[in-house]
């Protein structure tokens, strides 16, 4: 059987690009969530990746090859896998800080990465929850999966002081987990255990590894942490299973894997009635859908995610992607302010969730709360550092807004640099340089759109906006128009 390439390729058509005499034929390529394409070698003693940068219409005509199409006036959080290498302006924390890279699967079947990635996953986010640590987010860690860097290089580049690694074998019904907690610094590891067990073990054995590294860095555990320790998502392993499996296929982040997804949470909620987190993962797969423009019927995705959603919060509310999903379903519908303090409540419920600060982020920023928008894209950073492409996007928009232009155009470029296939990107940075009296460039900057999305009119941006305030559309679309976007 041929193998599956890892990408989508869509032809928009042959194209007039800047610096070519004739038009020429221009690919958006859909990159799969489970895939990367892999970045230059960073150059650790300059802080800078190697190789120079190329003109600007080599940009558009071929970099647009190899990076993941982004629709406009949506965005995802979870698909974000870029490395960098350049320092992401973190914020000292004064708890201890970890990392858990990605779990190796030494089971001796490739079938079972899934289950690996599965606890590795789920040892951040149990750590996540422990008020006395700071923990970077799943985004950031698995971005070094499969790739062999110096374990100090690592905790320099998310800007941790520790970092947990180790493996899993599943066999049947045994599975043994082997960690070890290695101080970035130095390189030296602080100390290694094995937990074995059965799949009914399985979430006693995470809380074992939990403890460990909770006693091993003399953290203290709340009242809070330790109720958290003692949550027991589902006593059914099979249900447990495949809502791994789910993950596995949600991560993979195209159309068809996100419905894939869906049949495999509904299956965990069948097996076992009360398993709020297959609920909330069932109505996160609609949120998405409804995000991204891939649902069949947005009204019925829409009513269904909001079920599912509460049929999750009647079980268990403190799974933040309940929230998460009711703050993109509520801004679909045109209710910011339900929307807002969603996104709010998600933060409330696991603060260090970097999904809900960069949807907060996301919502505040059309809501006119420009300050709440900035702070919370802030705490979205710190926590997810190999995230910056995403939010140096947000953030310049942000500072568009609030008429910090200079300052916007330096973030707008970083962003379209990193990421030449984010459409919305090139046109905040046609608007900023439109105020700033660049037309020239400003021009460039939509040109560069348009050979994304062909299709792009001011008419149509401003049918789908998503702005509350009056003044920022005045704003937005004015300085569209002068930077020459068709009307």
């Amino acid at each position: 059987m041929p193998q599956r390439l890892p990408f989508e390729l869509e032809n928009t058509g042959p194209q007039e690009l800047k610096g070519f005499d004739e038009p020429i034929g221009v690919y958006r390529v859909a990159l799969m969530r489970a895939s990367t394409v892999p970045p230059p070698e960073p150059d650790h003693a300059t802080g800078h990746k190697q190789g120079s940068r190329g003109p600007r219409f080599f940009m558009v005509g071929v970099i647009l090859l190899v990076m993941p199409a982004v629709t406009y006036g949506v965005v995802t959080w979870q698909s974000e896998t870029v490395i960098n290498s350049e320092s992401p302006g973190q914020l000292p924390s004064e708890k201890p800080s970890i990392a858990v890279l990605p779990f190796d699967n030494i089971s001796g079947d490739p079938d079972q990465e899934y289950f690996a990635d599965g606890i590795s996953e789920d040892l951040t986010t149990d750590l996540s929850r422990i008020s006395g640590l700071f923990v970077v987010a799943r985004n950031s860690s698995f971005a070094y999966k499969g790739r062999s860097i110096d374990l100090r290089t690592i905790a320099q580049d998310l800007g941790v002081r520790y970092l947990l690694e180790g493996s899993v074998r599943r066999v049947g019904d045994q599975i043994r987990i082997n960690a070890q907690l290695v101080d970035g610094s130095s390189g030296g590891h602080l100390w290694a255990e094995r937990f074995d067990g059965t799949m009914a073990d399985v979430f006693a054995l995470q809380d074992d590894v939990n403890r460990k590294i909770v006693a091993a860095l003399e953290s203290s555990l709340t009242a809070a942490d330790e109720k958290s320790f003692d949550r027991v998502e589902t006593t059914n392993p099979e249900a447990y299973d495949l809502l791994l499996r789910g993950i596995e296929e949600y991560n993979r982040f195209a159309r068809e894997t996100i419905a894939d997804a869906r049949d495999l949470f509904e299956q965990a909620a069948a097996l076992d009635p009360d398993y709020a987190r297959a609920y909330a993962n069932i109505a996160l797969t609609y949120g998405t859908e409804v995000n991204f423009g891939w649902a069949d019927n947005r009204e019925t995705a829409i009513r269904l995610g909001l079920e599912y959603a509460d049929k999750a919060l009647a079980l268990d509310d403190s799974i933040p992607q309940i929230y998460m999903t009711r703050s993109l379903l509520y801004l679909a519908q045109d209710k910011h302010q339900a929307a807002l303090e969603a996104a709010q409540r998600t933060v409330e419920v696991h603060p260090s969730y970097h999904d809900g600060y960069a949807t907060l982020a996301f919502i505040a920023s059309f809501s006119g709360e420009y300050d709440r928008a900035s702070e919370a894209v802030r705490r979205a950073r710190q926590i997810n550092p190999q995230g910056f492409v995403i939010y140096l996007a947000v953030e310049g928009r942000i500072l568009f807004l609030q008429r910090q232009y200079e300052e916007a155009v330096i973030l707008l470029e970083q962003s379209v640099e990193r990421n030449p296939g984010f459409d919305s990107s090139h046109l905040d940075l046609a608007a900023a340089y439109a105020q700033l009296g660049r037309l020239d460039d400003a021009a460039w900057s939509v040109e560069e759109a348009l050979a994304i999305s062909p299709d792009l009119t001011l008419e149509k941006l401003r049918n789908d906006s998503l702005y509350v305030l009056e003044a920022d559309v005045e704003h937005y679309y004015g300085a569209l128009r002068k930077a020459g976007l068709p009307e």
